[in-house]
């Protein structure tokens, strides 16, 4: 089984952030929305938010090798 590379992507906003894991611009995988409010904090939640991710889908892709015949 192959993996695809995963990119991280953050966009940041005046109201709100958004984290994503995709392959591509059209292939968004996962996706997570913070509200912005100061940098220290909204970086940190970012953070955290791209982390949880990856470990979701670390998860999901052992839970496929699991269910393999």
């Amino acid at each position: 089984m192959t993996q695809e590379k995963l990119i991280a992507g953050i966009e940041l906003g005046g109201t709100k952030c958004v984290a994503l894991l995709a392959t591509g611009p059209t292939d968004v995988r996962d996706r997570v929305t913070v509200p912005t409010t100061d940098p220290v904090t909204t970086l940190a939640a970012l953070d955290g938010a791209l982390r949880e991710l990856e470990e979701d889908l670390t998860r999901r892709r052992l839970k496929l090798w699991e269910d393999a015949p």
